[in-house]
């Protein structure tokens, strides 16, 4: 597995960082096209719109529900990508500020 220490890259080293990070996302985009993230998008919106038929209970996070799009499942698989290839200890040290967690 792929580890990178983004706090220090600095000069060539962000650059090649840069240029690494741009070939692994065409490398991605080769198996999961826009039309796979466009198809998520919509089946989770047919899945969304289903359960809010069935009138879920009052306090439902479903009543809040707003159509996703292919852009915020691109997003979503992104940050799932990410999390594999910088490993923390636990989920919520993905969203600490201080550094060096």
């Amino acid at each position: 597995m792929m580890q990178h220490d983004l706090q220090n890259a600095t000069g060539s080293r962000m650059y090649l960082w840069t240029l690494q990070t741009i070939v692994q996302k065409d490398y991605f985009m080769l198996f999961f096209t826009n039309e796979m993230f466009q198809f998520v998008a919509d089946e989770t919106n047919r899945y969304a719109a289903q359960v809010l038929q069935e009138k879920p209970k009052a306090r439902s996070r479903f009543h809040q529900w707003q159509e996703t799009a292919s852009e915020e499942v691109q997003v979503y698989e992104a940050l799932q990508v990410a999390m594999e290839l910088y490993a923390k200890s636990s989920v919520e040290d993905y969203w600490r500020k201080e550094p060096g967690v």
